[in-house]
C-alpha cells in the first residue's frame, strides 16, 4: 500500500474543513496520515479538530496565530513520515476516489515525478 501523508493548513472555514476530513476519512482502502495545521482559526475549527484527537490517522498541529500558508505546510512536512506527500487546502472538495487515483498516478508515473 502507498504510504501517503495529506497536509492541510487551516484558517477558519469549519464547514469545508469538516467536509474534507469526512471525505478523506472514508478512504479506508488507502493507507494515509492526515496532518491538519490550524493557523489560529477564530471559528469552531479547533473544536472540530479536537474531535479527531483519538484518530490514529490524524495529527493536529495548533498555532496560536496565523503563521501563513507556507509555514503551516512546512510544519506538516516536518511531521510527515511517509514516502509521498499530498497538499490539500481545507476548502477542497475531494472526489470519493481521489486517493485511489493518487495511488494509481504514483504507480504509473513513478516516484521521481511530481503530480498536481
Amino acid at each position: 500500500m502507498l504510504k501517503l501523508t495529506i497536509i492541510t493548513p487551516i484558517y477558519n472555514n469549519v464547514y469545508y474543513t469538516s467536509q474534507l476530513i469526512k471525505e478523506i476519512s472514508s478512504h479506508t482502502q488507502s493507507k494515509y496520515k492526515l496532518i491538519l495545521i490550524d493557523n489560529g482559526s477564530s471559528d469552531d475549527t479547533i473544536e472540530l479538530l479536537k474531535s479527531y484527537s483519538d484518530d490514529v490517522n490524524v495529527t493536529v498541529i495548533k498555532n496560536n496565530e496565523n503563521m501563513g500558508f507556507s509555514y503551516a505546510n512546512n510544519q506538516g512536512i516536518q511531521r510527515a513520515e511517509s514516502e509521498y506527500i499530498c497538499f490539500l487546502n481545507n476548502d477542497v472538495i475531494a472526489r470519493s476516489d481521489f486517493l485511489t487515483h493518487f495511488r494509481i498516478g504514483i504507480k504509473k508515473f513513478g516516484k521521481n515525478n511530481k503530480l498536481c
